[in-house]
């Protein structure tokens, strides 16, 4: 069981992503921030109305993986009932009797990873203390971001790599290639250098962008792109 800590955008639950990936995983993020009844863990027994199962048995059921990685993610922001029922499922003495109230039987949570995000240090639980390792997560550096969203913004590229083909008879490596990559990703860093911030401007501002320009049918590539803005 690992706790993140670190401040909002530097990526705790793309971390979490890879943790899974790495472990050979399925991976379910369960959002505490307004959680407040104990009922998000433990569901609500069957004969109420609304009846629905909570949030453990649905990432074990939908992910189809007894061992998937759980993230409770924002925890400092849910309810005091509701960061108490998360210290059940992940105390190793009783998660292997783990009961789901809309079930009433035993669905063992013992073999599932469990993680925690958590923006800052005092907002830490007594019980995530205790139990989980809890690692800072470091802003990174100036090189460091430019990889990370030069690996975003090629991933974008990729997928429109047909339409590429299709009008300039170029692959999307060649059409990237064209460009100074890194003043063109300073372009999507923010003012705090939030991770989470650069993803979504490469992904609602710079791609659009880049597809309103590029991907016109006949249109030729522009022989000057180095200071494309």
């Amino acid at each position: 069981m690992i706790a993140l800590l670190g401040s909002p955008g530097l990526g705790k639950t793309y971390i979490s992503q890879a943790i899974a990936k790495a472990l050979g995983r399925r991976f379910s993020m369960i959002g505490m921030n307004g959680k407040k009844e104990v009922s998000f863990v433990f569901g609500t027994d069957i004969a109420n109305p609304g009846a629905d199962p909570g949030e453990i048995v649905k990432a074990i059921s939908k992910k189809e993986d007894a061992a998937c990685v759980i993230l409770f993610d924002e925890l400092e922001k849910a309810g005091k009932d509701a960061k108490r029922a998360v210290g059940n499922p992940t105390d190793r003495t009783v998660n292997k009797i783990f009961k789901d109230d809309f079930f009433d039987f035993p669905t063992p949570c013992n073999l599932c990873t469990f993680l925690v995000a958590v923006n800052y240090p005092e907002d830490l639980p007594d019980f995530v203390r205790d139990r989980f390792r809890v690692i800072e997560v470091e802003p990174l550096n100036y090189e460091h971001r430019l990889a990370v969203l030069r690996t975003i913004l090629q991933g974008e590229l990729k997928g429109l790599d047909n339409a590429f083909r299709a009008i300039y008879h170029k692959n999307w490596e060649e059409v990237y290639n064209l460009f100074n990559q890194e003043e063109l990703l300073k372009k999507a860093l923010t003012w705090t250098f939030s991770i989470r911030g650069a993803k979504d401007n490469i992904e609602n501002s710079l791609v659009p962008t880049l597809k309103a320009d590029f991907l016109v049918p006949e249109l030729n590539l522009p022989g000057e792109v180095v200071n494309y803005d």
